[in-house]
């Protein structure tokens, strides 16, 4: 009966031996770690040197690397499948010197407001308040005139109603006067009578009736009594 662990060490050798081997990989790793260095370096003017020998390192990886490619996964119907591709973790680029002091004083521009922008605001200000002054005394001015013209035609119009009024007093008198005094027996006066009671001078109003016709019939009578 033959050995088990002895027929995965010659599938192991086999496979090691098929399998080419890349010498052209590079890390990318290890390849942006040393350019990350190489950039400090340059920042604080120091020697490549201080920060150790990323060559070995990356042939390390490099080495590494072809042997975890060299296992390769053998199904049963005889094809075989590579392992899946090496990626890289994630990595955050660290902020620079200079983009450091940059990115600060750019705060200090934002927050620090030039001098010019300082005396157009106060002054802007103080005009917003002046005419928000004048408005106010020109709203209080108004609300006086309006005040005093409302009191004036009421004024006017009370006055107005109160003449009215007596003419209207005075007019009723004479009529009722005139109702009371005797009817004159005088043929043709009739007509001069009934022009008195007449308005021969109305004022144009549409709402009525015309009775223009009426009264010019009426003011004929009066001059050109009918004669029996």
């Amino acid at each position: 009966m033959s050995d088990p662990f002895e027929a995965f060490e010659s599938a192991l050798n086999l496979n090691s031996e098929s399998a080419p081997v890349n010498n052209d990989f590079v890390d990318p790793a290890a390849e942006f770690l040393a350019q990350q260095q190489a950039e400090m370096a340059k920042i604080e003017n120091t020697g490549f040197d201080a920060f150790g020998d990323f060559n070995a390192v990356a042939s390390t990886k490099n080495e590494n690397a072809v042997l975890s490619s060299g296992f390769e996964e053998e199904d049963p119907f005889g094809t075989v499948t590579s392992a899946a591709p090496f990626q890289p973790a994630q990595t955050f680029d660290e902020p620079k010197n200079n983009d450091l002091y940059s990115a600060i004083s750019s705060v200090d521009k934002l927050t620090n407001e030039p001098e010019t922008m300082k005396i157009w605001r106060e002054e802007q200000k103080k005009r917003l308040e002046t005419k928000d002054a004048e408005e106010e005394l020109k709203r209080k001015e108004w609300k006086e005139t309006a005040r005093k013209e409302l009191d004036d035609w009421y004024k006017n119009r009370k006055e107005q109603l109160e003449k009215k009024h007596a003419d209207n007093k005075v007019s009723n008198k004479a009529a009722e006067a005139e109702l009371a005094a005797p009817r004159d027996t005088e043929p043709g006066k009739e007509w001069e009578k009934v022009g008195k009671l007449t308005d021969f001078n109305p004022k144009a109003n549409k709402n009525v009736r015309d009775v223009s016709r009426m009264r010019s019939i009426l003011l004929q009578l009066k001059q050109q009594p009918l004669v029996r």
